[in-house]
């Protein structure tokens, strides 16, 4: 007779405890080393193999009622015999088999699951597996609350300091640009540096080298502060593009806005010139966003600028000149020290490897950052990187891409509000027909880029009138038949209002032209130049080509900027803002003898003067107080039969909260309705609307470096 032991291990038993226990150790071993990779979280490890432990005893009951299934054995004359058990395993014996079993496995399971699964473990395999392709980068917000947007749906300026300490950003009011600095190392509230006007050229700040100043442009100006603040520096004092620049010691280049190319200047001497001067080139060195690389004889800059065309980052030899391609259709670039030139493409942060060495691609690009604020109409994209790693960017909104934040509203002249049955969009520069009856709008696309559309009040439609993506700050024709507005870098441009034709180019080769008022006799007034002053030009407002000759006559109204110009029903007066006592006030003038006369209107400031003659009134915006503000006009014939104004003080004539912009008019009056046009933001309970995230991602030199490899380390 065998042995108890003997018949155990030819029991099915047996075999069911071998083989689980050698079925479970592999799978104990897949899981620990599969799972990580995919980022799995810990408990599922822990579920699964609690669930194969409790397996095991299911298992042994199942093997044993195998065994007691009776079999039929047959002899050798062929006869049945009578049917025995297969393997009959003594209860006795396979409890205790089973209860040690259980009991060893158990153990095994409550010791060994701390140590294969412990957190930390499974966190130091998921870096392993990070570390083979995916790394393990730590990521955070930075929320800043009660701010606005700016007109083309930036929500702010951000740069962060070489040693990645301080980040300083722009924090935007309804009449300020705010540069403030936030030290990543303190609990402290940010502070400000310097509050600036608040228009579309102003802030775009950027570190020293050294991390002591931060540059920003004011206007046609760049000015530097100290980190400590201060008072301002004048760098560059005027003929500055909007367009970044590239700081090394005492060497500053930047864009030039009347020549359109890349300049140099010697912050010791004062000395500019231009590359294609530099150089000897005929062609002119139209770039934007220049920064330094390593070595310093090389910058990095892209080329165009606004609306111009194809686009590309692209590597400038400061020695001879010499061009070289980093990225087609990309924009904005800036070098890492792992060896890669990120940059802006469509809505996406890109990744280039190149040679560190001749700064040539060197593997392919690759997306790395899909959610940051990109605007490739401006080619511009709001993201720096310091010289360890850190990466900041704000993330896109709805501003970004024209999101559905604002609606066109009216109020009458008892200050209710319309609005108008369209859709929400994000809407800019309203202006009204001469019958009252249009509006004509620009849009923010998705892509961050322009366009015109009208809606029609009576029919209730909602019209696209320009498709190029860069037009924009449109005025009707004096007969309302055509709308006039600035178009691509630097031009104006004209289409049918009625959208029965294409858009042309009227002229171009100016400073960002703003169309202002269109007259009767085919006079255009317009703002054109650094800094803004107001030009008249004659126009054939019906051409359908580009005019060969524009004679621009500057009305010499202030010695500063002066802009915002409105002529009257009766073309006989002027009204316009300057900041020739430091703030923007409402001026008129006699026109078009503009020398004859001038009239303070203002007290506390004012922008955006409308016409209102047939109530004897005079109207402007008051940012500030947030007020429409009036003044009673009274006109008298003097001496010699001249035409006399005056004006009595002003008075408040409705409050309002509506968007505006420090840079172009924000709202339209119709003296033959008597209503107001403006631009409201949509009304909602979410916070999240006056807040700006900042995303801060450490050893982003890591991450890239997964993300886009270069062919050759």
């Amino acid at each position: 007779m065998p042995s108890q032991w003997e018949r155990f291990k030819q029991s099915n038993i047996a075999k069911i405890v071998i083989g689980y226990s050698l079925v479970v150790w592999v799978l104990i071993q897949l899981i620990e080393a599969v799972l990580p990779t995919f980022e799995t979280p810990l408990w599922v490890a822990q579920t699964l193999t609690f669930l194969l432990i409790l397996g095991f005893p299911i298992a042994l009951l199942v093997g044993w009622a195998y065994e007691k299934l009776p079999a039929q054995s047959t002899d050798t004359n062929g006869v049945k015999s009578k049917p025995q058990l297969a393997h009959a395993t003594p209860k006795k014996t396979l409890v205790l088999v089973g209860l040690g079993s259980c009991a060893v496995i158990g153990l095994f399971g409550f010791y060994m699951m701390p140590f294969i699964f412990d957190s930390s473990q499974f966190d130091n395999n998921v870096s392993s597996a990070r570390s083979r392709g995916l790394p393990l980068v730590l990521r955070y917000k930075m929320v800043i609350e009660n701010t606005g947007v700016l007109g083309n749906g930036i929500q702010s300026h951000t740069a962060i300091s070489p040693d990645g300490r301080y980040v300083a950003y722009s924090h935007i009011t309804p009449s300020t640009f705010d540069i403030m600095l936030h030290d990543l190392t303190s609990f402290e509230e940010p502070k400000e540096l310097v509050s600036i006007p608040r228009n579309l050229s102003n802030g775009f700040p950027i570190f020293s080298g050294d991390n002591q100043w931060i540059y920003y442009h004011l206007n046609d100006q760049i000015m530097r502060v100290r980190r400590e603040g201060g008072s301002s520096q004048t760098v560059v004092p005027s003929d500055a593009d909007p367009a970044g620049l590239a700081i090394n010691n005492n060497t500053l280049i930047f864009r030039r806005a009347s020549t359109r190319e890349l300049s140099k200047v010697d912050l010791n001497t004062g000395e500019e010139i231009d590359f294609s001067t530099m150089y000897e080139s005929k062609e002119p060195y139209d770039y934007s966003w220049p920064t330094f690389l390593p070595g310093r004889s090389k910058i990095l800059a892209t080329k165009g600028f606004r609306d111009s065309g194809e686009t590309s980052v692209e590597v400038i030899d400061l020695r001879n000149g010499d061009i070289s391609l980093i990225a087609g259709n990309g924009f904005h670039g800036k070098y890492l020290e792992s060896g890669h030139v990120v940059f802006g493409r469509d809505s996406t942060i890109w990744a280039q490897p190149v040679d560190k060495q001749s700064f040539q691609p060197n593997g392919d690009s690759a997306p790395v950052i899909f959610d940051a604020e990109v605007y490739p109409t401006w080619r511009w994209a709001n993201f720096d990187v310091s010289d360890n790693g850190r990466l900041v960017y704000t993330a896109e909104s709805d501003a970004n891409g024209g999101g559905a934040t604002r609606e066109l509203v009216s109020l009458d002249s008892q200050g209710q509000e319309s609005a108008f049955e369209n859709e929400p969009a994000f809407y800019l520069f309203p202006s009204i027909d001469p019958t009252g009856q249009q509006l004509a709008v620009s849009v923010v696309e998705p892509s961050g880029g322009f366009d015109i559309w009208v809606y029609d009040k009576v029919g209730k439609t909602f019209g696209r009138r320009s498709f190029s993506g860069d037009s924009i700050r449109s005025i009707w024709s004096a007969d309302g038949t055509r709308l006039i507005f600035g178009c691509y870098e630097g031009s104006i441009c004209v289409t049918n209002s009625d959208g029965t034709s294409n858009q042309t180019e009227l002229f171009s080769g100016m400073i960002q032209p703003t169309p202002l008022v269109h007259i009767g006799d085919g006079t255009l007034l317009l703002t054109h130049g650094t800094p803004r002053k107001v030009y008249q030009a004659s126009i054939d407002a019906s051409a359908s080509d580009i005019q060969p000759e524009m004679v621009l006559t500057d009305l010499q109204l202030a010695p500063s900027e002066n802009a915002d110009a409105a002529i009257s029903s009766d073309e006989h007066w002027i009204a316009y803002t300057s900041n020739e006592t430091g703030r923007y006030e409402i001026y008129v003038r006699p026109y078009p003898s503009v020398s004859s006369g001038k009239w303070q209107v203002s007290r506390q400031g004012g922008r955006y003067p409308r016409w209102n003659l047939e109530n004897d009134e005079i109207l402007w915006w008051d940012i500030e107080t947030e007020k429409i503000m009036s003044s009673r006009v009274s006109i008298n014939e003097g001496r010699n039969d001249e035409l006399v104004i005056s004006f009595d003080n002003p008075s408040g004539k409705f409050e309002t909260s509506y968007v505006s912009s420090q840079g172009t008019r924000s709202w339209d009056f119709s003296p033959s309705s008597g209503e107001s046009f403006f631009i409201k933001d949509v009304t909602s309970d979410n916070v999240i609307a006056d807040q700006i995230q900042f995303h801060l991602i450490e050893d982003f030199l890591t991450e890239v470096t997964a993300l886009a490899p270069a062919y050759i380390e």
